[in-house]
């Protein structure tokens, strides 16, 4: 979150039964003072993450990143 050009919304999608008791770790509840939102979906494989964003945000510009890779 310090790059240069500032997203405008980071939303984070997690599968709802996964995360059923909707308790996030430490982390995940800082990110979530610096503005990430967090919205719990059915699962619907590879295109839980950017199928939802799309949805709700059909004119934006929509970038996903995976949780097992580093980004430089």
């Amino acid at each position: 979150m310090c790059q240069t050009k500032k997203p405008d919304k980071i939303i984070l999608y997690l599968d709802e039964t996964q995360f059923a008791n909707r308790q996030l770790s430490f982390f995940l509840r800082q990110y979530q003072k610096y503005g990430v939102e967090v919205i719990y979906c059915e699962d619907i494989g590879p295109h839980t993450k950017y199928y939802y964003a799309m949805q709700s945000h059909p004119d934006s510009s929509i970038i996903t990143v995976d949780d097992d890779v580093i980004y430089p």
